[in-house]
C-alpha cells in the first residue's frame, strides 16, 4: 500500500482554489469602521454630539459675538398728571368787586353808582324781574363792577375820572340831563377807555330818570 498519497495526487482545480490548508503569507483586511463593535459607536456618537443649549440663552451669531438673554420689555411708563387748571375768577360785580383802594376823593362814584345801581334794579322787577330784565341787571352789574376794579386799581386816567365825579354831583342832585350830557362826552373823548362800562351807565340813568321812586 502507498504511503503519503498526498504526493502522488494532482492538484484538481477547487483544491487550487479553495485550499484552507495552506498558510498564506498575507493578512486578512482590518474590519472596517461599519464592522466595529455597535457599543463602541454608540458611546462615539454620545461624545461627538454636541449638548443641549442652556436654557435663557441664545445660540452664537454668525458673526461670533454672544448674544445676552433677551430680556421682557419694560412696562411703559405713566406720563405725569397735569393739575387741573384753576377755574377762571368769575368777573367783578357791583356786589363783590374790591373798592378798598379806590382813592378817597374818588369813593363818591363808587357811593352815587352803588346806588343808581339798586334804584334801577328796583324799578326793573328787582328779584322779581322776568328773564329779559333780569339778565338786564345782571349786564349792568358786572359792567359797573368792572368800572370799581378799574378804580380800585388806578387803571383808570384822570380824564375820565373827573368826568365820572361831575356826573356823579349830577346824579345826587337829581339832574339826570346835565349826567346824561357828562356820559356822552366820555364817549366821545374817552371811548378807548370807557367803552366797556359806558353803555350800562347810560342805560341805567335813562331807567332812573324814567321812573318815580317813593
Amino acid at each position: 500500500m502507498l504511503q503519503n498519497v498526498e504526493k502522488y495526487q494532482q492538484p484538481t482545480l477547487g483544491s487550487q482554489l479553495y485550499n484552507t490548508t495552506t498558510n498564506h503569507p498575507y493578512q486578512s483586511a482590518p474590519l472596517a469602521p461599519t464592522q466595529m463593535n455597535l457599543g463602541q459607536v454608540q458611546n462615539l456618537s454620545q461624545v461627538v454630539a454636541p449638548t443641549p443649549n442652556p436654557m435663557g440663552f441664545m445660540p452664537i451669531s454668525s458673526s461670533g459675538g454672544v448674544q445676552r438673554p433677551m430680556q421682557p420689555p419694560s412696562p411703559p411708563q405713566a406720563q405725569p398728571v397735569q393739575p387741573a387748571a384753576a377755574p377762571a375768577a368769575p368777573p367783578p360785580t357791583v356786589q363783590t368787586a374790591d373798592t378798598s383802594k379806590v382813592p378817597g376823593h374818588q369813593k363818591p362814584i363808587v357811593s352815587t353808582l352803588t346806588r343808581l345801581f339798586n334804584e334801577t334794579s328796583e324799578a326793573l322787577g328787582g328779584s322779581r324781574a322776568n328773564p329779559a330784565k333780569r339778565r338786564e341787571i345782571e349786564d349792568n352789574s358786572k359792567r359797573i363792577g368792572g368800572l370799581f376794579a378799574k378804580l380800585n386799581s388806578g387803571d383808570i386816567s384822570k380824564n375820565a375820572a373827573d368826568k365820572l365825579l361831575q356826573l356823579c354831583q349830577s346824579l345826587d342832585s337829581g339832574d339826570f340831563g346835565t349826567a346824561l350830557q357828562i356820559q356822552v362826552l366820555l364817549t366821545i373823548t374817552e371811548w378807548e377807555e370807557c367803552q366797556s362800562w359806558l353803555g350800562s351807565l347810560k342805560r341805567m340813568i335813562k331807567t332812573r330818570q324814567s321812573v318815580r321812586l317813593s
